[in-house]
């Protein structure tokens, strides 16, 4: 059951919008309705920010402008690696979210900052996810994946994460990074930082979303129907009802199991 997001941050700009938890991060784990959204599939499920591997407090965020939102975060108290330790409240991050619908881009800038009175030294963690679900699976209405997910793979310096849908379209989240990761994971990229009194370090994640007709949708069963149940209505409805639904408006959808829902609902209402 995939849980509310009554207390989500949204910011949309065109047709690309991002629904996200109050600290910026689209949770790793499954059953949530977060994550980046584009023509009815949400094209990310997953990215978190953590800082020694674990997750930052919110102290304010806000949604400006069209496509805006600014989340203003600082690190709980921390002990890691061999005996070092972060004090809470010393380290601040700026992370500023910018949709463009022109370019099927979220650009993130991250500016972190050293409020200690000494040097600090410590990693910073970005995971990612992306399963390319319809937004009938977010909602929970349907859990059959028709098309085919490749594993996440790194090309030129980006991690790639990529899905053939039953509807003939091919679908990419791509992600770049600036300046490159220290490490290079699957799913993950890590940052080791390291910060003078009131120095400040800029990172910046451009993710991009891309779209290509590959071919045409390919036949697929809604989950649930049986093989009849799931025929072409137009094959199995008599010559009479098909010269009288002929002259109906057609309604289209970017989602082939909603065409199919709406073209049988017409079809039952004679």
């Amino acid at each position: 059951i995939t849980s509310s997001i009554a207390d989500a941050l949204c910011i949309k700009d065109g047709n690309i919008f991002l629904v996200m938890e109050a600290d910026g991060s689209i949770p790793l784990e499954d059953s949530h309705g977060c994550g980046l959204y584009y023509h009815d599939c949400r094209y990310l499920n997953a990215y978190q920010l953590q800082i020694a591997d674990s997750a930052p407090i919110v102290l304010a965020g806000v949604t400006g402008t069209l496509g805006c939102a600014t989340l203003e975060l600082t690190n709980p108290h921390l002990e890691f690696g061999e005996g070092k330790q972060l004090t809470s409240g010393e380290v601040g991050i700026s992370w500023d979210r910018q949709l463009n619908p022109d370019g099927l881009r979220l650009v993130d800038h991250i500016s972190i900052k050293n409020y200690s009175l000494n040097r600090l030294r410590f990693p910073i963690t970005l995971s990612f996810g992306a399963e390319f679900d319809d937004i009938f699976t977010v909602r929970g209405l349907f859990t059959e994946r028709p098309g085919k997910l490749h594993p996440p793979k790194w090309e030129a310096g980006e991690l790639v994460f990529s899905y053939d849908g039953a509807d003939g379209y091919a679908r990419r989240t791509s992600i770049a990074f600036s300046p490159k990761p220290n490490v290079r994971r699957t799913k993950a990229v890590g940052y080791d930082i390291g910060l003078d009194r009131l120095e400040t370090c800029d990172l910046q994640v451009t993710l991009t979303i891309t779209e290509q007709r590959t071919s045409k949708p390919a036949h697929t069963q809604a989950p649930g129907l049986s093989e009849e149940s799931a025929a072409d209505p137009k094959q199995v409805i008599a010559p009479l009802t098909t010269d009288w639904f002929k002259d109906w408006p057609a309604i289209q959808s970017d989602s082939p199991l909603l065409n199919r829902v709406i073209e049988r609902a017409n079809r039952d209402l004679q």
